[in-house]
């Protein structure tokens, strides 16, 4: 988890994204006007920067995830742990659509550990996300149909990820594409992180910043997003 600070002046509180059309969502856990936490830095609420008002929000104490002071290119970060997990919910979110971001990996273990998790009704019978998935260690997109690639690089380390879904699926990390296919037609109406919608399996990540748009976005806008998040957090 390199400290290594690139120029980090340059994404104080009040930057924004370098593309703005169809966001649906961004929380950017770097920000601390963002954020509401207590005394012992247990995060509660993680604002939505898009002015969509799709807050993260966890009121549960011993879910709650630890803030962490200028913890990646001398940014603020979120760590989630084990136990940790905030969700937000919002109207459908149709296919296809991009979630991408910047955290600490899950690692490669046993387990289905997702950096986050897309569903398709509030009681979590049916969706989709992104994971270091059980059984052949590999990250995943699922939708429900999965395009997966290799977590060789890409486990219990930092990393930025720029994820399409829909029938044009890509997914793409630290700016290549590790496979493509199609996830499917499902929509959406709300994301948790660090954890699968239904099971208690957690990612252990560290959050810096995650964002979703409503399309699949322009090979020009996704370099310019993979470009940003390179930057930002010190790649």
């Amino acid at each position: 988890m390199s400290n290594q600070v690139v120029n980090s002046y340059r994404f104080a509180s009040g930057s924004t994204l370098p593309v703005t059309t169809d966001l649906k969502a961004w929380w950017d856990f770097s920000d601390i006007d963002t954020i509401t936490k207590d005394g012992s830095d247990n995060v509660s609420q993680v604002d939505d920067k898009s002015g969509n008002g799709y807050h993260l929000v966890q009121a549960t104490g011993s879910a709650q995830p630890a803030w962490l002071s200028a913890n990646r290119n001398g940014l603020d970060t979120v760590d989630f742990g084990s136990a940790g997990f905030m969700q937000a919910s919002w109207d459908v979110l149709a296919q296809p659509h991009i979630t991408g971001g910047a955290c600490f990996m899950p690692p490669s273990d046993t387990a289905q550990d997702n950096v986050y998790d897309i569903y398709a009704s509030v009681d979590g019978n049916s969706g989709g996300g992104f994971a270091n998935a059980d059984t052949t260690p590999r990250l995943i997109i699922y939708s429900p149909s999965e395009v997966s690639g290799s977590d060789s690089g890409f486990s219990a380390t930092w990393a930025y990820f720029m994820n399409t879904y829909g029938t044009s699926a890509d997914l793409r990390m630290n700016g290549s594409s590790l496979g493509t296919g199609n996830t499917g037609t499902t929509g959406y109406n709300g994301i948790t992180v660090n954890r699968h919608r239904s099971s208690a399996t957690y990612g252990n990540i560290i959050a810096g910043e995650i964002f979703v748009y409503t399309s699949a976005l322009s090979s020009g806008d996704i370099t310019s997003l993979e470009t940003y998040l390179s930057d930002k957090w010190g790649f």
